[in-house]
């Protein structure tokens, strides 16, 4: 929760608002995501393994802060928000040619809009880091520091004794996650998603 929300998604966000809205390179300003393609096709195996390597040199391994994963999966965020924001700069554009100090409208037109989405690919890139059994398996080798993932993973593999712990782990930790997610997911789906359109071509003010 602290890498995705205090890490990946601020840096996601000023990276997209920065490529999107601010366009530094104007119209070819979309070529700046290329600097982070291979985020998007390197798999993670070789990630780890140098994260690994790093890890144990700085003698780390098996702490809780191992737990936290060196491999940031922000570049699909910042595609997204990029695309998000490339089509509300023409509209905070035309609002601060109109407003003669150009107070308020980078708030209003940018800043505002993109509040529920970036919520959404967080939550979503919170599931997804959550769910995560490579790092956790390999960066923790203990007991005391494993996750409840690792832990069940381990269960599963003795089915004589795993029937008791697997139910009360879906009971307390597997149906709360369910129910939280389910309206997070639902009530964006629901007041948001369904707002959302990807167009080609110019867009409109």
């Amino acid at each position: 929760l602290l890498v995705v929300f205090l890490l990946q998604i601020p840096l996601a966000y000023l990276g997209a608002l920065g490529i999107g809205a601010l366009r530094p390179l104007g119209q070819r300003s979309e070529w700046l995501l290329l600097l982070f393609s291979p985020w998007l096709f390197v798999t993670v195996m070789p990630l780890s393994i140098v994260a690994l390597r790093r890890l144990i040199a700085a003698g780390q391994v098996d702490t809780f802060s191992a737990l936290f994963s060196r491999i940031l999966r922000s570049a699909p965020i910042l595609l997204l928000l990029t695309l998000f924001f490339k089509g509300r700069e023409p509209k905070w554009r035309t609002a601060q040619a109109q407003d003669e100090t150009g107070a308020g409208t980078f708030f209003q037109k940018l800043i505002l809009p993109s509040l529920p989405l970036t919520a959404v690919l967080g939550f979503a890139a919170f599931l997804v880091s959550m769910q995560n059994l490579l790092w956790p398996l390999i960066a923790v080798r203990g007991a005391e520091n494993r996750t409840v993932q690792i832990a069940l993973f381990i269960l599963r593999q003795e089915p004589a004794v795993a029937g008791p712990y697997l139910a009360a782990a879906l009971t307390l930790f597997g149906l709360p996650v369910f129910v939280f997610f389910f309206v997070v997911f639902g009530l964006s789906q629901v007041l948001y998603l369904d707002r959302l359109a990807l167009r080609a071509g110019t867009f409109g003010t």
